[in-house]
């Protein structure tokens, strides 16, 4: 099964909705994936922004996975262990990607940052290389951010998973 992590800033807002639109992608697909999301510098145990949680259930009303996942959601820090573990690390921006390749080098080639799958993407979205970061504004921020991820996630797994069979990641 694919092991893939999603990291940010503080594991509050970017992050945690990016683990939960894909997710959601997945499971529309029919695959079986093991997403988790992290923080480079996360507090541990910090729950889900509001905003971001409302956002999420904007879109994902329908869903009776969206409550328990933002209830249980608590941020962490991204650990070696995570690194070692994960099959791909997609970061929210080309910063955050740069810097895990300072620290885990020999783990290179398993961060993306999102923004490199901008560039087939309809304006605003296909001229912005960093994934908007909504942390102190209004909700309509966060609601371009969900926008932003849901694109960019959506290229992202139609050019990793969708088109790779993995026959043990089918549900």
């Amino acid at each position: 099964m694919l092991r893939i992590i999603l990291v940010c800033t503080g594991n509050t807002c970017r992050s945690p909705m990016a683990e939960y639109i894909l997710m959601r992608i997945a499971a529309e697909d029919g695959k079986k994936l093991n997403i988790a999301s992290a923080g480079l510098f996360a507090g541990n145990g910090s729950p889900i922004n509001d905003k971001s949680a409302e956002i999420l259930q904007k879109y994902y009303s329908d869903s009776n996975e969206t409550e328990p996942f933002i209830k249980g959601h608590s941020s962490r820090q991204l650990t070696e262990s995570m690194v070692e573990e994960a099959d791909h690390i997609l970061a929210m921006t080309k910063d955050h990607a740069e810097y895990l390749v300072e620290i885990y080098p020999e783990h290179a080639a398993k961060f993306t940052a999102l923004g490199e799958y901008s560039k087939d993407l309809p304006e605003p979205w296909g001229s912005r290389l960093d994934v908007l970061d909504p942390f102190g504004s209004p909700l309509n921020v966060y609601d371009e951010t969900y926008e932003q991820l849901k694109l960019l996630l959506e290229a992202w797994y139609g050019s990793h998973v969708k088109e790779n069979k993995h026959e043990e990641d089918e549900l």
